[in-house]
């Protein structure tokens, strides 16, 4: 996939969210992300993956549900996010 559009977001910024792109998330401490704006950290969007992520209760539970992105941080980390935890460079 190419993209994706959010709803309710900027979509020409929601456009360019695909594979290869530059992107910024927050730092994540624990289960939840950090709620302070200033911890972020900057990587690159390795692999879309739509193709496992469903719509709520497909899955019969609320704990371990998978997101759309996985992103190669700039540290060497991995992380995966949703559409709307991510902004474009």
């Amino acid at each position: 996939m190419d993209g994706v559009t959010r709803p309710g977001g900027d979509a020409e910024q929601a456009r360019r969210v695909a594979v290869g792109v530059r992107v910024s998330t927050r730092r994540t401490w624990g289960s939840g992300l950090v709620g302070d704006p200033g911890l972020r950290t900057s990587g690159v969007i390795t692999k879309d993956h739509s193709d496992v992520v469903a719509g709520d209760g497909a899955f019969g539970r609320d704990w371990a549900l998978p997101r759309r992105w996985a992103i190669a941080l700039d540290d060497g980390s991995l992380v995966c996010r949703n559409d709307d935890e991510l902004e474009v460079d």
